[in-house]
């Protein structure tokens, strides 16, 4: 099994989620790092093409769930913009990764629901001590709509933009104000590109 940040970071930390909350989640590719880590994950995705190989890689798993779902800040519907390489894909319209990958572009939009982890975890709040975000610059938006979530959260791990990668996505600066503001601590960084990378705060 690769090892990504996801365990050696949680090595170092010491990290054991009681569950994990997992926002931008492909096919879930990491799936054995985080059973290795807990015995209940809920996995969310945007993307309908990826619902059904998501759902059969994870759900044969005791403990994992899946929501075929956006996640933003509030409950409605949204127009995911699908790019060339699938990982890409945003609600957000591309800015600066058009000048990093200009291989990659938008092939068409498609509607999708969306959800706040605050309505859609509701009761069930104290499942869930991690939040793991892989979303393409919309980070923001599903932050803004797990305020009441996030008081139950130890550990986040994101990806951060240090350029406008995606247009109107939070900068590192932001995401770090308003993580600070809600008790976390920037504890790790980790560096895929000159423009954004990964990152795990921690509740201080």
């Amino acid at each position: 099994m690769y090892e990504t940040a996801i365990t050696h970071w949680a090595r170092k930390h010491g990290i054991k989620p009681n569950g994990v909350v997992i926002v931008g989640a492909s096919a879930g590719e990491e799936r054995e790092e985080w059973q290795a880590l807990t015995n209940r994950v809920i996995w969310y995705e945007a993307n309908p093409v990826l619902w059904p190989v998501l759902e059969r890689n994870v759900l044969c798993i005791p403990g994992h769930e899946v929501v075929r779902s956006a996640v933003g800040s509030k409950r409605g519907t949204i127009k995911l913009n699908v790019a060339s390489a699938m990982m890409s894909s945003s609600p957000l319209p591309l800015g600066r990764h058009a000048v990093h990958y200009p291989q990659i572009t938008y092939t068409h939009q498609v509607e999708v629901p969306v959800v706040d982890l605050d309505a859609s975890l509701k009761g069930r709040y104290d499942e869930f001590d991690y939040l793991y975000m892989d979303l393409q610059g919309y980070e923001g938006e599903a932050l803004t709509g797990a305020k009441e979530f996030l008081k139950h959260v130890k550990w986040v791990y994101t990806e951060y933009n240090k350029e406008e990668m995606y247009l109107g996505c939070w900068l590192l600066p932001q995401l770090t104000a308003y993580l600070e503001a809600c008790g976390f601590k920037l504890a790790e960084m980790a560096e895929l590109h000159p423009a954004w990378g990964d990152c795990l705060f921690i509740r201080e």
